[in-house]
């Protein structure tokens, strides 16, 4: 199989190459594994270096140019590590949580956390209604599902004044637009960054959800 996980120098050169290598290796896990388990769509593996890694690069740099993170940052819906292992691999002074229910995927979480010796992370093989309520004050979260159905289940687990951050498609609009009344008098949510991927002019978006 041709990808183009040759190009991670070219689309992300800002990253020092030690994270360079990281990325590489983490492509080779991800590649084994998903032969077993479904962590990402076999038709986006070839493109995986602009698809995954460059997207929660760009989107991880939108984020971490506002935002200082002194506390965990919790990944929600982990599954196959985008975003929350790519953070910890480009921040290793950052705590991460990679939150995941899977108990297969969990596994895929560990193998890439031990494989390349990650001690800032940590993995919660659990729902997020075990989680503590009100004890989280930074999340993100990409592909997990839509702001409303993302809202909802992690209002009560998010402290006042706490900031959750969506990978989004030009979509975004509409999903706003979809969200219950109830959301916006627990949540402040706008726009705060885009970007495009790697020869593409499609755009992404950084949507930011603020607790009340």
């Amino acid at each position: 199989m041709e990808t183009d996980i040759e190009k991670i120098s070219e689309y992300l050169p800002q990253l020092d190459k030690e994270v360079q290598e990281k990325l590489f290796k983490y492509y080779q896990s991800l590649i084994y594994f998903n032969a077993k388990v479904n962590l990402v769509s076999a038709s986006s593996l070839p493109y995986a270096a602009k698809q995954h890694f460059s997207d929660s690069v760009k989107g991880l740099e939108i984020i971490l140019a506002q935002e200082t993170f002194r506390d965990v940052v919790y990944d929600f819906g982990s599954g196959n590590g985008f975003p929350g292992l790519v953070l910890a691999m480009m921040r290793p002074e950052i705590g991460v949580c990679l939150v995941e229910r899977d108990v297969r995927k969990s596994e895929f979480l560990k193998h890439v956390v031990g494989d390349q010796r990650l001690s800032n992370v940590t993995i919660f093989a659990t729902t997020l209604e075990k989680l503590e309520k009100k004890s989280i004050t930074h999340g993100i979260t990409r592909a997990m599902g839509s702001l409303a159905r993302v809202l909802l289940q992690t209002n009560s687990l998010f402290n006042e004044g706490g900031s959750l951050y969506h990978f989004k498609s030009d979509h975004w609009s509409s999903e706003i637009a979809s969200c219950p009344t109830q959301i916006f008098t627990s949540w402040d949510i706008e726009q705060c960054g885009q970007y495009t991927l790697p020869d593409s002019t499609v755009e992404r978006f950084i949507i930011s959800s603020k607790k009340k």
